[in-house]
């Protein structure tokens, strides 16, 4: 179903009224990396238009730029995604898509044409995003988000039988271990169950470089392909979380004016 004009309308309402754009097709995709990567501590949006590599279908979204990476054989933009603009939805989109250039086959989504966007402002988001065998990063990452409690949702492949799967829940643990080439990261996430008889479990959430050892359960590891961290501070504050009303309330500010 094609976006309604009221909802379009409220977009552009949205939209700040001075942005920075750019347009490049996904051939050139590695100059559109290099534009955001010039202004890397913005606020940047993007449109993109592609396929998507595990079906073929068109895709169309609209989103906020989580990471850039640019390598010898990478080239990659992660996006967190704002808005299903597909005419036809067949399933729902991942809340994180990797975009490559056109011809793609390691990312969701071979992009035909992006769209970026500058939107003039310091970026002040906190979450984050690491591919796979990015965990000994986000190990180190979480260390200095000691005392928050941080939400954490996981794309990749099961160990017991290399389905997919995506688990989100809160972290309970990270570490680092001896690899073959570089030191191997690891998450532990707890997942609530959905219903109400079974206990939460926790996963083992490994680089595809996984090393089998004494903590390994096939059916609880996944191994990684996409990792999105949320730090947030409820246990700084869990007096507020449960407060569902508040009613005559004081305020006194400077000067002894109450309101």
């Amino acid at each position: 179903m094609a976006p309604s004009i009221d909802h379009e309308k409220r977009l552009d309402e949205e939209k700040p009224l001075f942005v920075e754009e750019a347009y490049f097709s996904g051939a050139r995709i590695g100059d559109a990396i290099d534009w955001c990567i010039n202004r890397q501590d913005r606020d940047l949006h993007c449109l993109v238009e592609g396929n998507l590599t595990s079906t073929g279908k068109e895709v169309v979204f609209r989103g906020r730029i989580l990471k850039v990476k640019k390598g010898v054989l990478t080239r990659r933009i992660a996006v967190l995604v704002e808005e299903d603009l597909r005419r036809r939805r067949v399933g729902e989109l991942d809340k994180v898509l990797t975009v490559g250039g056109d011809g793609s086959t390691q990312d969701d989504v071979a992009a035909t044409q992006i769209t970026v966007q500058n939107y003039l402002k310091r970026n002040l988001s906190d979450d984050l995003y690491y591919d796979g065998r990015e965990l000994q990063q986000a190990v180190k990452d979480l260390e200095r988000m000691k005392g928050q409690e941080v939400a954490c949702t996981v794309w990749g492949k099961r160990a017991s039988d290399k389905l997919p799967i995506m688990i989100r829940g809160s972290i309970v643990g990270a570490s680092t271990s001896p690899a073959p080439i570089l030191p191997e990261g690891a998450l532990e996430v707890r997942v609530e169950s959905e219903g109400d008889t079974s206990a939460p479990k926790i996963y083992l959430v490994a680089q595809p470089q996984l090393l089998i050892g004494p903590r390994y359960n096939p059916n609880l590891t996944v191994i990684a392909s996409k990792v999105y961290i949320v730090p947030y501070a409820w246990k700084q504050a869990p007096e507020y979380r449960d407060v569902l009303a508040a009613r005559n309330l004081t305020v006194k500010v400077k000067g002894g004016k109450k309101l």
